[in-house]
């Protein structure tokens, strides 16, 4: 028989030995013989021309035992990853919210919904359900607990192995340990994945966040300057009225018509600057490009109280970049560790297996190490190579301990900036309301008596009315830079505030 044939037998026979009775064998010799095996089988096959038997490895209690924790870590953290769009420390929806949201399964009914309770949660329920970078977030973080099964069905590989090679698979491997650190070393990875759901949460909250306020702004100004244009108009026919009685100048008229056309112009360009967010606020809800959202409520101040220390307090403990460096941090000690036992005996922690020989076969005691509670070594190993790897990984991790200063560092630069921008708009906003708008309103009382009694010119009631336009305008920015600066300091520490 020739040596292909021979293989193509041993293979057929060690198949036929895994499959029960009832199988059609039709099928399965159609399925060998499009099946192309590696040069490793052929190898594997060719050192062991016997038909290969059934060696499973007995049980370990102790590896059943690590088994049944790394299944329970599973399902805890699917469950875990699932609860993070909800619970992600910056907004947490009502359950009447989503109770509402989860009944929606089109672009119109959100749509419908969002016009009908036109606020800032619906808003930000509504993109928690939608948004499509949430979604592939979390299909990568489902993604990343599948790194379980390659530990927990470890025992159904070994057992594949000792069929396959004709070896009983040794009892000691693999040892309960090491699998105890690669699941603790998985259960690092599954977090990095969460914690990187968890950050594109919280970015689409803040970037709907920022886009709604800049609507809420737009809406209000549009507000004022309708009202604005009304009161030039309604003075325009007063004065139309008054041109054939008094000694008006027809110039007056033309200054009216001026006013109003700004204002018309004014109103159009801040429509068109509204379709900017309004664009941002869709693709961030998952909602047509046409979607208008429209009646907003007006923006309200929110004060904060806290100082700068006890908003770095708060960052340090849920500060998601924070959260991920540390998570990095502890992955790589875990394979450090990993890497420590699976290289280096039990009796020489932080020695390589080389000069743990040296020294053991120096005097009268020498003797070879022994690696009974082991596994085996290839004989080309160099160790010294594990030596370097290891020494390197050690000062990568140390630099991310000094990195995770750095971004400590920063937290506390950012949180200063971003608080004291919202005091500047804090003040501006307090002016805005307690003198600049009131003394306004008094200018232009005084200028309109003044005007009807001849006192004064048309241009000054003008200019009194501007007054009190621009300062409700500043009043508005001002609202929505408090907002924003708001929701960015929320973001920078991680939590509502």
């Amino acid at each position: 028989m020739s040596q292909r044939k021979r293989i193509q037998t041993l293979l057929l026979s060690t198949l036929m030995v895994s499959c029960s009775t009832g199988n059609d064998l039709s099928k399965l010799k159609a399925e060998h013989q499009q099946y192309t095996y590696s040069s490793y089988a052929k190898e594997n096959l060719n050192a062991h021309p016997s038909p290969a038997r059934n060696h499973s490895p007995s049980v370990n209690p102790q590896l059943a035992n690590v088994k049944k924790h790394i299944v329970a870590q599973k399902q805890q953290a699917n469950q875990t990853i699932h609860a993070t769009i909800q619970h992600n420390g910056i907004f947490t929806p009502t359950k009447n919210l989503q109770q509402q949201a989860a009944t929606l399964h089109s672009q119109i009914s959100s749509e419908r919904w969002l016009q009908a309770q036109p606020n800032l949660t619906t808003v930000l329920t509504l993109a928690l359900r939608n948004n499509i970078n949430i979604k592939s977030s979390l299909q990568n973080a489902k993604a990343s607990i599948a790194k379980y099964d390659q530990i927990s069905f470890l025992n159904d590989t070994l057992a594949q192995y000792a069929a396959f090679t004709n070896k009983p698979a040794d009892n000691n491997f693999p040892f309960p340990g090491l699998l105890s650190l690669k699941g603790s070393i998985i259960d690092q990875a599954v977090e990095s994945a969460r914690l990187e759901l968890k950050q594109t949460v919280q970015d689409t909250i803040t970037q709907a966040r920022l886009a709604y306020y800049e609507l809420q702004q737009g809406q209000q100004d549009i507000a004022v300057i309708n009202t604005n244009i009304k009161l030039l108009q309604l003075l325009k026919k007063q004065l139309e009225n008054t041109l054939i009685t008094t000694k008006i100048n027809i110039s007056t008229i033309y200054l009216a018509d001026i006013e109003i056309a700004k204002n018309i112009n004014k109103k159009k360009v801040t429509q068109t600057l509204l379709s900017k967010p309004q664009a941002q606020l869709n693709a961030l809800l998952n909602l047509s490009a046409h979607f208008k959202l429209n009646k907003l409520p007006p923006l309200e101040e929110k004060q904060i109280k806290l100082s700068v220390p006890q908003l770095l307090t708060t960052a340090k403990a849920h500060r998601v970049e924070i959260q991920q460096l540390q998570s990095t941090i502890k992955k790589v000690a875990r394979i450090i560790r990993l890497s420590e036992k699976r290289f280096y005996p039990d009796f020489s922690a932080g020695y390589s297996r080389f000069l743990n020989q040296a020294s053991l076969q120096t005097g009268s005691n020498a003797s070879k190490p022994s690696f009974s509670t082991r596994p085996d070594f290839k004989k080309q190993n160099f160790f010294g190579v594990n030596d370097a790897y290891l020494s390197e990984t050690k000062l990568k991790h140390q630099a991310l301990q000094t990195k995770l200063q750095a971004l400590i560092n920063k937290t506390e630069s950012d949180i200063q900036q971003t608080l004291s921008q919202y005091q500047v708009a804090q003040h501006n906003y307090q002016l805005y309301q307690a003198k600049i708008i009131p003394l306004s309103k008094q200018t232009k009382t005084i200028a309109q008596s003044m005007f009807e009694t001849g006192d004064s010119s048309y241009p000054e009631v003008i200019k009194s009315e501007q007054m009190i336009i621009d300062a409700r305008l500043l009043t508005f920015e001002a609202l929505k830079a408090m907002n924003s600066n708001l929701a960015k300091l929320s973001r920078i520490v991680g939590s509502e505030i």
